[in-house]
């Protein structure tokens, strides 16, 4: 980035803004930024950096206001020269959502101005994801708000368990645009009886706002408050929702539980409840483990009851995803882009030979070439091209010309 910008200040001063080395440093830095190092690409480490300017405790903490603003517009200026702009916006998207989704976003306005500039260099088909996710962030508190309303005006006629509310807790829902967000698993996890009629009752007020909208519980991404007395002081402790449900779990259990009984009370995998123990007996030991040596599904898990901290506010570190599931994650993002490019090829290739009736296969490589560069944000290889082309023959879109075999035709 630094370099670039030395580079640029240079043409501009000493060569006077010359159009020739103008464009000679445009081509230099297009050859530049598109080079694969070791299978990754510039577009994965652009979306690195602006998780760590844009995220709070980043390398935006020594910064002021004008430095970081600054910073973005220069690496906006190296990203303008990326030719898998497409498969950049999907790291970002990715990025974007986990700042969102664990409120560690440093400033929703720079989140924004970064949103802004892309739309302004890519146009507002490459960030209306992006922008609806930014929206469905900032809808999340009014959701709060008008569920509490609903709470409050129907609390005579509910029947059923008590509610969190009911219990002096307080219940937040924040709704994802299934089309905007990430692809996010569905997961089934144990809850405390309260839990689940909150979460039933919230069901039923959202299909009686909005009708026939399914919702999807994601435990994993909840944020959980549980208030509790240790040794007569009162501590809160910030987790996640896989955590809340070991805890509660062992709320009634002051003797502890065997791993295996926890399993299946919580109903999580087996190698996402050890991540979760992990986080919750030896990093911020809330919970002990006996024996301590070793890992068994007879292992006793139960409460600390010596815990002792300084701090009567404490968040509990999370279970980190192991090296090999980031690189799958990684893995299922790259694989979700090919998917994408695949569609995006032959709807382009339809649309093309749609309007011409008849081409040639350099003509066609050369439109749909240009047209995924202006409209989808990434340069195709040509054999990819050629495999979709095949693919369309294969479904009868298209046939080869009986007396040219150069040259394709559309099945309308």
């Amino acid at each position: 980035v630094s370099f670039h910008q030395g580079c640029y200040r240079m043409v501009d001063t000493a060569f006077q803004g010359s159009p020739l080395f103008h464009k000679a440093l445009k081509e230099a830095f297009e050859a530049v930024v598109n080079f694969r190092i070791n299978d990754v690409t510039v577009g994965e480490l652009l979306a690195e950096r602006f998780n760590s300017l844009l995220k709070k405790g980043g390398a935006s903490k020594t910064m002021s206001s004008a430095s970081l603003t600054e910073e973005i517009s220069r690496i906006v200026a190296l990203f303008c020269y990326l030719a898998e702009k497409d498969q950049f916006a999907e790291f970002f998207r990715a990025d974007l959502a986990q700042r969102l989704l664990e409120n560690r976003s440093n400033s929703m306005e720079m989140e924004k101005m970064v949103i802004g500039k892309l739309k302004y260099a890519c146009g507002a088909q490459y960030t209306s994801k992006l922008e609806g996710m930014l929206t469905d962030a900032r809808a999340a508190a009014e959701t709060s708000k008008k569920f509490s309303a609903y709470l409050a005006a129907n609390q005579t006629k509910r029947i059923g368990p008590p509610l969190l509310t009911d219990q002096g807790g307080e219940f937040h829902a924040r709704i994802l645009t299934s089309g905007f967000w990430p692809a996010l698993p569905e997961e089934h996890l144990g809850l405390s009886r309260s839990v689940t009629a909150t979460l039933g009752e919230f069901e039923r007020y959202y299909e009686k706002k909005f009708g026939q909208r399914r919702l999807k519980w994601i435990h994993s991404l909840a944020s959980v408050t549980i208030s509790t007395k240790i040794k007569g002081k009162q501590y809160e402790f910030l987790v996640n929702g896989f955590q809340a449900a070991v805890l509660l779990a062992l709320n009634d259990h002051a003797h502890g539980l065997t791993i295996e009984a926890l399993t299946k009370q919580t109903l999580l995998p087996p190698n996402v409840i050890k991540r979760v123990l992990l986080s919750l007996v030896v990093r911020s030991k809330l919970l002990l483990k006996k024996p301590k040596k070793d890992y068994k599904l007879t292992d006793v898990i139960m409460p600390n009851s010596s815990f002792s901290s300084a701090q009567r506010r404490l968040r509990v570190p999370s279970h980190k995803a192991s090296k090999d599931a980031k690189t799958l994650s990684r893995k299922k993002t790259m694989t979700a882009i090919s998917e994408d490019r695949k569609g995006a090829i032959e709807a382009g290739i339809v649309r093309v030979l749609k309007a011409r009736k008849t081409m040639t296969h350099r003509e066609l490589i050369m439109e749909v070439s240009s047209l995924m560069m202006s409209r989808n944000h990434f340069k195709p290889d040509p054999r990819q091209i050629k495999q979709r082309i095949e693919s369309l023959m294969s479904r009868d879109y298209l046939d080869r010309d009986p007396n040219s075999s150069e040259t394709y035709r559309f099945l309308g």
